[in-house]
C-alpha cells in the first residue's frame, strides 16, 4: 500500500529522500524484534531491508514504488509467513 502511495499520489513532491525517511524507522523497529527473538533469517533479511533503504536515496525517484516494495517484503512479509508457519507448528494445526 505505501509504495502504490508514494508512486501515484506523492510522486516527486518530496523529494528523493521520502522513501528513506519512511522506512527506517520501520527497519529499527524490525530489527529490534528480531534480535529479541533471536531469529537469524528475520535479521539477515532486516540488514538487506536497511541497506536497501538507505541506497534508496540513490535510486533515481521514478524506482521508488519498487523499493519500497521490495523493502516491504524483506521486513514484513517473508518474516511474518516464517512467524505463521512456527506458530502453526507450536499449534499442531
Amino acid at each position: 500500500m505505501l509504495s502504490i502511495l508514494k508512486g501515484f499520489v506523492f510522486g516527486n513532491k518530496f523529494g528523493i529522500g521520502f522513501t528513506a525517511v519512511l522506512f527506517l524507522p520501520f527497519c529499527f523497529a524490525s530489527m529490534a524484534s528480531a534480535l529479541s527473538l533471536k531469529n537469524s533469517l528475520w535479521i539477515t533479511l532486516t540488514i538487506f531491508g536497511t541497506i536497501l533503504t538507505y541506497f534508496s536515496i540513490f535510486i533515481p525517484g521514478i524506482y521508488h514504488s519498487l523499493v519500497a516494495a521490495g523493502v516491504g517484503l524483506l521486513i514484513f512479509l517473508i518474516p511474518g509467513i516464517q512467524l505463521y508457519s512456527a506458530h502453526k507448528k507450536r499449534r499442531h494445526v
